[in-house]
């Protein structure tokens, strides 16, 4: 009888143990489209990261969503398996291994109608008020910080950010184009009130990233890698990308 414990003990582990290493608990936050607990399928960017995972024979379990502070630092803790889309940054780089990159897009610098044409001017940058909400990378816009001497406004969100733009309590935010619109959008119906700056645009590169205090690391990102290069190579990655978005 102790041996048949033992053998089922044993059977018991072992598939507890490959559910666990085909199984990820992921994490993310609100950036819309890319990312949503409001739109179908928790929005682009998350149908991409399930559908690469499920190429490999990766069970996504569940997505959480928390702010950006709280689900990368949950993250590391290995609370959950990944998190995504971030950019690089030293800190970061110092405590998550990163996957090939997820997304490219475009990063502006937006402000309201009538200031659109005090920035063509390079001296009229000095002094100007810049908002990034917490837990966002400053390192995408501290090469302009420095070089302008912007003083910079933190928020809990980036509404915040927009509606004191708005009202001309801050002068610039940083953000890339698509979600930048998708924001405007929902919160005044039009772009009309802002404008994004033609120049000092810059590529935004995002990533899943994994903690490297997770002793599954190396084996999640090469699972995930592997299944976005075959998204990527049959177009399924093109179609998802170009699909709309409705809310739940």
């Amino acid at each position: 009888m102790a041996k048949v414990f033992l053998l089922f003990a044993l059977f018991f582990f072992h598939v507890s143990s490959f559910c666990e290493e085909n199984s990820v608990r992921l994490i993310t936050g609100e950036y819309s489209p890319f990312t949503s607990a409001h739109l179908s399928e928790n929005g682009l960017l998350t149908k991409v990261v399930i559908e690469s995972f499920e190429a490999k024979g990766v069970e996504v379990k569940k997505v959480n969503f928390a702010p950006w502070k709280r689900a990368s630092y949950e993250t590391e803790q290995a609370m959950f398996d990944a998190t995504f889309p971030y950019a690089k940054n030293r800190s970061r780089e110092e405590r998550f291994f990163y996957s090939d990159i997820l997304h490219k897009g475009k990063l502006h610098f937006i402000t309201v109608k009538e200031m659109e044409k005090d920035f063509q001017k390079e001296k009229n940058w000095k002094g100007k008020v810049i908002c990034h909400p917490l837990g966002w990378n400053i390192e995408q816009v501290q090469e302009e910080v420095e070089k302008y001497q912007l003083l910079l406004t933190r928020t809990s969100d980036v509404e915040t950010c927009f509606r004191l733009l708005a009202a001309k309590r801050v002068d610039l935010i940083n953000l890339n184009i698509t979600f930048a619109k998708y924001i405007i959008r929902n919160l005044y119906g039009d772009l009309d009130k802002f404008s994004f700056l033609k120049d000092k645009v810059k590529d935004d590169f995002v990533y899943l990233m994994v903690s490297k205090k997770n002793p599954r690391a190396k084996l999640i990102i090469d699972q995930f890698n592997e299944g976005l290069k075959k998204l990527k190579r049959n177009g399924r990655y093109r179609a998802i990308l170009n699909e709309s978005q409705s809310p739940r």
